[in-house]
């Protein structure tokens, strides 16, 4: 199977194979010599073919076999990507639901990254009597909730006093 950085290498020659080992090099943060290693190392598999277009110049072009195993890890990391979102908006929903048990009826989602964007989802398909909430940017001192070792989102109980 193809590695993370091979897979990298392959995404930036399908846009423009005719990149210098130097401007590769530079574009993907590597050394020139691992650069050119990586690509000898595409040549081998079948994943590329290196053309001279000159003396100093090559063109990289992809192969079926790299475009096939290129569309594969893509594909792959589509499902994958699904999958961590819906695990995600699963663990926003308990929490919420957990909550709601205890008797919270308002929330506030803070952000406007994608992670807030699946909090609202996730509060969106949640059915329940008055449930309320609010999507606000900026932050508070509040804490956030953590998904996993990685990933918080900032999910608020919003009090209010009845006067």
């Amino acid at each position: 199977m193809l590695e993370e950085r091979e897979y990298q290498f392959l995404e930036v020659l399908s846009r423009n194979g005719g990149y210098s080992q130097r401007r590769l090099a530079s574009s993907m943060g590597l050394s020139l010599g691992l650069t050119n290693l990586i690509l000898k190392r595409l040549v081998q598999k079948g994943y590329i073919k290196a053309r001279g277009l000159n003396k100093k110049k090559m063109r990289y072009l992809l192969t079926q076999h790299g475009f096939t195993e290129k569309l594969k890890k893509s594909y792959h990391y589509t499902l994958r990507t699904i999958k961590e979102l819906g695990s995600y908006k699963g663990k926003i929903q308990n929490f919420i639901l957990q909550e709601y048990d205890k008797g919270q009826r308002k929330f506030g989602i803070q952000g406007s990254g994608e992670l807030s964007d699946i909090a609202e989802m996730a509060m969106k398909s949640i059915k329940r009597p008055e449930l309320y909430w609010e999507r606000t940017d900026g932050s508070s001192g509040e804490d956030d909730i953590m998904l996993d070792n990685r990933t918080k989102i900032r999910i608020l109980k919003l009090i209010t006093e009845e006067k």
